[in-house]
């Protein structure tokens, strides 16, 4: 079974919608088992048809709030954790905090509130549909930041500029295609589920790696 055949079995296991049509993007995280914030220890990924053949990447990222918010939380119920469910068209490209590119919240998602205020993520009660810009951003400081830190209250952040740019690309693809500009996101829990995790496994040694190349080039 190849990485791709992992990729949708995490899609058919909770029977959430993949699209197999041309140039249609899937655009998904997987949120790794470590529990205490602070690391970019999650995986952004994407996959689509193009020419007849199916296309997968993957980005170093967070799918989690930072320190800085979990313990300031900036709403009266507590930080918010993205739940790990399947977010139907809620995005759409845009600028994040009005100025930086984004893929930016147009419709509600499921959020937890952690109200803890310490460095554990803690998903607290059911979640709730919401409305409060929770995006899809890049971090845009001059070298890749070692801790998440302040780079996110909610929201899921590719660590590598570099990349968001490639994500943006592929959603210019997927609306030249002829396909909704609204995306969908697609969050797993790697301790939830088992192929998830052996796929966020793989493809956090691959985006580490590419990190570290990234890093030493700008350093």
């Amino acid at each position: 079974m190849s990485l791709l055949d992992n990729v949708r079995e995490c899609f058919d296991l909770r029977d959430y919608a993949y699209a197999t049509e041309v140039g249609a993007l899937n655009l998904w995280g997987i949120r790794g088992p470590v529990r205490e914030a602070g690391a970019w220890d999650d995986i952004i990924g994407a996959t689509r048809v193009v020419d007849g053949r199916e296309e997968l990447y993957a980005w170093q990222a967070t799918t989690d709030p930072g320190r800085t918010y979990l313990r300031k939380p900036l709403h009266e119920r507590g930080t918010a954790i993205l739940a790990a469910e399947q977010h139907v068209a809620c995005w759409r490209r845009g600028l994040h905090r009005g100025k930086h590119p984004a893929l930016r919240q147009v419709a509600p998602m499921l959020v937890h509130r952690d109200d803890t205020q310490d460095d554990l993520l803690q998903e607290v009660g059911p979640p709730g549909a919401e409305l409060v810009g929770i995006n899809l951003h890049a971090t845009w400081s001059q070298r890749l930041p070692e801790v998440v830190g302040p780079w996110s209250a909610g929201c899921q952040v590719i660590r590598n500029p570099r990349d968001l740019d490639k994500v943006l690309d592929l959603v210019r693809d997927h609306e030249r295609a002829g396909h909704s500009t609204r995306i969908t996101y697609t969050l797993f829990d790697a301790r939830e589920i088992p192929v998830a995790a052996y796929v966020w496994k793989l493809l956090r040694t691959q985006t580490d790696h590419r990190a570290e190349s990234q890093a030493a080039a700008l350093s």
